[in-house]
């Protein structure tokens, strides 16, 4: 079986187009190879796309964090004061982190004055500098060196007689980094068994509360503390939930807390999407027979893979102009398919073969 890939954070860049080449591509390349997945416009944006539509949606929504790199350029540009007030607003709304990237000793704009900015040079070493910084917060890395009590010396006065025992290991500086960057085991676990009914029931939500919570009871018989951890998930853009009085109605996955779980819960779900394409571009049965791969539940079936995964494929193919659907009836029917897939398909099927 293939491994699990691991969920890295995310991180919105905005940044003035002045400055891509000295620092914000340097940035966004070393903060891929620090397990942090960039999004920048240069790299996200196609031909075609919605200036507004792609950045508030794909880049801003999904993202964990914000990242501005302000530099003198950032004043003359009025789009990126908007990219400032949307973050700012959303920093606030949904209790992101926002990081001000200030170059060339530029002073912060005034709506980021209360935020401890990253001050660094304009070159390809401050922008590793930076990337390293931001990545160590985003996996809770602490900077500060592990503390090893003195042998034979009482730690303060009125403390035991025998000497404080060394520590049996040295605490490391860069802990491994965890699958779901900043959630506490409990979020985890509620999160996970969310993502394990929306998988058998083909959908994110809403999840009847009777599928859900019981699983969660046997670990956690505290209803009420399981309250407060879906509080938490709701408050991170995570999951959702309704309550009838003190007692969870239903509950369901964001398209955020899909996004962390599905690669862990499902562990080939690269491999799916690749298979979802070829079935999706494959050809049409003879005549009188149904269709391959239009309805989402073929679509599964053919892929073996999981209906909600063939779900949110579709989903991601509409928003991006690759196909058209249509839902109801507790159905997705895909109406019209962009000849571009069956040319990715064929590349990706040359690739398989090779």
């Amino acid at each position: 079986m293939t491994a699990a890939a691991e969920p890295v954070p995310r991180v919105f860049v905005g940044h003035s187009a002045d400055d891509r080449e000295a620092f914000v591509e340097p940035l966004a390349r070393e903060l891929a190879a620090q397990g942090v997945r960039a999004w920048v416009e240069f790299w996200d944006l196609r031909l075609g796309d919605s200036l507004t539509g792609t950045v508030f949606t794909d880049g801003m929504d999904e993202a964990d964090c914000f990242v501005l790199v302000v530099s003198p350029l950032w004043h003359r540009k009025p789009w990126l004061r908007e990219q400032l007030e949307a973050t700012a607003h959303r920093r606030i709304r949904d209790r992101r982190t926002l990081i001000p990237v200030l170059l060339d000793g530029v002073q912060a704009p005034s709506p980021l004055s209360h935020l401890k900015p990253l001050s660094c040079p304009r070159s390809h070493e401050g922008a590793a500098t930076a990337a390293r910084r931001i990545a160590d917060q985003l996996y809770g890395v602490d900077p500060r060196p592990a503390v090893r009590p003195r042998r034979g010396h009482r730690p303060y006065p009125g403390a035991g007689q025998s000497p404080a025992p060394a520590p049996t290991a040295h605490v490391p500086l860069a802990p491994g980094r965890p699958a779901f960057p900043g959630l506490a085991d409990a979020e985890v676990a509620v999160l996970q068994r969310i993502m394990t009914v929306a998988l058998r029931e083909g959908t994110l939500g809403p999840l009847p509360w009777s599928e859900v919570g019981p699983a969660l009871r046997d670990a956690e018989p505290d209803t009420a503390r399981t309250v407060r951890t879906l509080a938490r998930l709701e408050k991170a853009g995570l999951a959702r939930c309704a309550q009838a009085g003190e007692r969870v109605a239903w509950c369901e996955l964001t398209e955020r807390g899909y996004r962390l779980t599905a690669p862990r819960a499902v562990p080939d779900l690269e491999q799916a999407k690749s298979r979802l394409l070829l079935a999706l571009a494959g050809r049409q049965r003879p005549a009188g027979e149904r269709s391959h791969g239009r309805d989402a539940a073929e679509l599964a079936e053919a892929a073996g893979t999981y209906v909600l995964v063939a779900e949110r494929f579709l989903a991601d193919l509409a928003h991006n102009g690759h196909v058209t659907v249509l839902r109801g009836g507790g159905r997705t029917l895909v109406t019209d398919v962009d000849p571009v897939l069956g040319d990715w398909a064929r590349a990706l099927g040359e690739e398989q073969r090779a």
